[in-house]
């Protein structure tokens, strides 16, 4: 069984082999011009198709995200998360408060009434 290597793909690589895709577009595209018959034409353009979307995909998805991502990652590099906005932010754990405050007591007792509690209490409920 053969193993594979998950090696990072430089951009350098990627944007050479964007390169080489474009030169043999431009080479079928010629091939294309030169054909004598519509059938021709249509037949080289349907065989260059998978070609094109290819190239449509690297150019214009895969690299600019491989550069987004090239950039987050030097941000990033060891902490545990960043902010977009400014970069050399910080992050503190807020604590969850084990105390609550007047309102939250209000609310709950609003719910959850009882017959002998004195404090908020109506009869018209």
């Amino acid at each position: 069984m053969t193993q594979f290597s998950r090696e990072r793909i430089s951009r350098e690589v990627l944007e050479e082999i964007v390169q080489q895709v474009e030169q043999e577009l431009k080479a079928q595209d010629d091939a294309i011009e030169a054909a004598d018959t519509v059938d021709e034409k249509r037949a080289k353009k349907q065989a260059v198709k998978p070609l094109r979307q290819f190239h449509r995909a690297f150019a214009k998805n895969y690299l600019p995200r491989l550069e987004t991502y090239e950039t987050q990652m030097g941000l990033f590099w060891d902490r545990n998360r960043y902010s977009k906005t400014d970069v050399e932010a910080t992050f503190m754990r807020m604590k969850d408060d084990l105390y609550w405050c007047p309102n939250q007591r209000k609310v709950t007792f609003r719910h959850y009434r009882r017959r002998t509690d004195k404090q908020g209490y109506t009869r018209n409920l």
